[in-house]
């Protein structure tokens, strides 16, 4: 009997969190309102010195069949850069509207992939000839969320709660649950998908440093998003049913991290986990991203890597 994603999911992020103990907030000796103002403080101070980065990127990707086997693994090292366009508000409170935008991606921050390594089960690609694309759900910056969840404008959108304090890698962490008041229902059309539509409130959590006061992990629970897209090919069944509509389930886990940019130290994303579920609960893929080397972007800014073994 096949599982449901809630299974998967759950275990994912319960392995994410093996390490955290949890305690009562009522143990901290400070307020869920000191503690919301001073994470919105630090968000507002990276939107307002957020410059154009770039950074080594490192992405594995598994793909899976209905039976739970790995059926293709893709391993990419690329110079990653970014240079976000701040969107300080969300239009009616439609934050997966937001999203979808990002993920597509839009104008909320642009990014840039030049590939310097590309593999698929082990077999070393011409880049000359590979082309590197993505799930589109697996797409977008690592900022949406970290501007969006915690922007003063936006604060009507979201209840928020204060979960308790847990251990995290040897930290106090408080635990914020996030969970948007009214549910986003919306339609999307794209160049490549024909439609993409939601109807779903927008539920997650915020892990913040207990002595910082920094966003150190952000996860976003079960989103579900149905696509319609044209068939392939000319067969008979094509011409009469044109369009396949495709239910995913996903969800993404953000790591952030001090890094030193110039004279100051900003708190730059240092991986991204996304996990795609099939409508039956079937795992389908999982994308890990990883960051580094953070620098200031300019003409002349190179990333160097150690020598990929062929």
């Amino acid at each position: 009997m096949k599982q449901k994603y809630v299974c998967p999911a759950i275990q994912f992020l319960l392995i994410s969190t093996m390490c955290a103990v949890s305690a009562s907030a009522q143990d901290a000796d400070i307020s869920f309102s000191e503690i919301f103002q001073a994470v919105r403080k630090n968000v507002d101070f990276l939107k307002e010195n957020i410059i154009d980065l770039l950074s080594s990127e490192e992405i594995t990707i598994e793909e899976f069949n209905d039976s739970g086997k790995t059926t293709k693994t893709t391993n990419i090292i690329s110079e990653y850069r970014i240079f976000p366009e701040i969107k300080n508000s969300i239009h009616n409170c439609r934050v997966i509207y937001d999203i979808t935008e990002s993920l597509l991606p839009t104008d909320i921050l642009r990014e840039e992939r030049v590939l310097l390594s590309a593999k698929e089960n082990g077999k070393t690609q011409r880049l000359d000839k590979y082309e590197f694309s993505e799930h589109f759900l697996a797409k977008g910056s690592s900022y949406v969320d970290f501007f969006i969840l915690f922007d003063e404008q936006n604060e009507k959108c979201f209840n928020y709660e204060l979960k308790g304090v847990e251990k995290l890698n040897g930290r106090d962490v408080y635990v914020i649950e996030i969970k948007q008041r009214n549910a986003d229902v919306g339609t999307k059309h794209t160049e490549t998908i024909e439609n993409i539509f939601w109807n779903i409130k927008y539920e997650g959590s915020a892990l913040i440093d207990a002595e910082t006061m920094e966003i150190v992990q952000l996860k976003r629970d079960g989103v579900s998003l149905n696509y319609r897209a044209q068939r392939n090919g000319s067969s008979p069944i094509n011409e009469i049913f044109p369009y396949v509509t495709t239910r995913y389930v996903f969800f993404t886990q953000y790591e952030y991290e001090k890094v030193k940019i110039k004279d100051q130290y900003l708190n730059l994303p240092g991986s991204k986990t996304v996990r795609l579920f099939r409508e039956n609960g079937q795992l389908y893929a999982s994308y890990k991203y990883r960051y580094g080397n953070y620098m200031a972007f300019t003409v002349d800014t190179k990333i160097l890597f150690d020598a990929i073994d062929e």
